[in-house]
């Protein structure tokens, strides 16, 4: 099977979001399935994370553990605005978005966008 490109980077980002502590590779190889690549594959791939500044490597243990460097949303946000800071027309790219949110994506935006006018750290809920 023919994974695309960034599908296995974007499963092992997601096997170190679900768990709450660092993982070793063999741990993250068993969280990817279908078909589970192999233990060197992992590696590679971690180590690519690991230089795009996605993962850290925790070397303090005997086994070496890796962790996401930042939260899936974190991640999220910073694509989000990388998208934004490529475009031509970041007008027409932030109308596109918002018209493509539902009716509770629009309203937590809403919500966060009120706050920040008002100065208030308060997040929304979700």
């Amino acid at each position: 099977m023919v994974r695309d490109r960034g599908e296995l980077e974007a499963r092992v980002m997601a096997a170190l979001w679900q768990h709450d502590g660092p993982l070793t590779a063999r741990e993250i190889q068993a969280a990817i399935t279908d078909p589970s690549p192999a233990i060197t594959t992992v590696l590679t791939v971690l180590e690519r994370l690991r230089g795009k500044g996605r993962v850290v490597r925790d070397e303090g243990a005997a086994t070496i553990r890796f962790a996401a460097a930042k939260s899936e949303s974190e991640d999220a946000v910073e694509k989000m605005l990388l998208s934004l800071t490529a475009t031509t027309d970041r007008n027409a790219a932030l109308v596109r978005l918002a018209g493509n949110l539902d009716a509770r994506d629009a309203a937590t935006l809403r919500q966060a966008l009120e706050a920040r006018g008002s100065g208030s750290k308060r997040q929304p809920r979700s």
